[in-house]
């Protein structure tokens, strides 16, 4: 494996290494927008950990492919937060909009709910053979539960429509219409199935 180069603490080290905090804020995203990440009154939680948007680019730039290679062999059918943000931004289809109220009840926050990460890479050509299989794994699991959800409608229209999108993709690369012994749920008011949802 072809490790990232990392400051520690108490060694003299290239000026090039990634600290940890920066090598896990290019792989899993800052904590806040730009906007609050490099403003100098910014929160200890929510400050980046580089010195600005150009340092954090030219950082990937520069430890792109050990970056990579560290985290493929970890996480089949995901890619690091940089890949997306910087090498390709609008890759990923948007499913639509989410909305949620904090618990005070004075809140209401939106954003936009995009594919998942191994439906961008089967759609677009990138995915490796463990990339396929996390797809396939992940698309199978619950498959009869997820059914049930959208067509009783328990959740969101979004949630629906990336679950159709998914179906989709799955039947186009394993040339199945569902996972064997999958089954629907025909009865009106039968309780869903048991199973945890992937997190979305």
């Amino acid at each position: 494996m072809c490790a990232v180069k990392r400051r520690r603490r108490g060694r003299r080290v290239s000026d090039d290494a990634l600290t940890d905090a920066q090598w896990w804020e290019l792989t899993l995203g800052p904590s806040a927008s730009d906007a609050r990440a490099f403003n100098p009154n910014a929160g200890p939680h929510e400050r980046s950990a580089f010195k600005s948007p150009w340092h954090r680019r030219s950082a990937w730039l520069r430890h792109r492919e050990a970056i990579m290679a560290e985290w493929l062999e970890d996480h089949p059918g995901q890619r690091p937060w940089a890949f997306w943000h910087y090498d390709h931004p609008d890759a990923r289809e948007v499913i639509g909009e989410a909305e949620a109220t904090d618990p005070t009840g004075r809140r209401t926050y939106t954003w936009t709910v995009r594919e998942d990460d191994d439906m961008a890479l089967v759609r677009l050509g990138f995915a490796t053979e463990a990339d396929l299989a996390e797809f396939i794994r992940n698309t199978e699991v619950n498959w009869a539960a997820r059914e049930y959800r959208c067509k009783h409608r328990t959740d969101p229209d979004w949630w629906c429509e990336k679950w159709r999108r998914r179906k989709e993709l799955y039947r186009k690369v394993t040339g199945r219409e569902a996972p064997f012994g999958a089954g629907d749920v025909e009865a009106e008011g039968e309780d869903a199935p048991d199973g945890d949802e992937l997190g979305e």
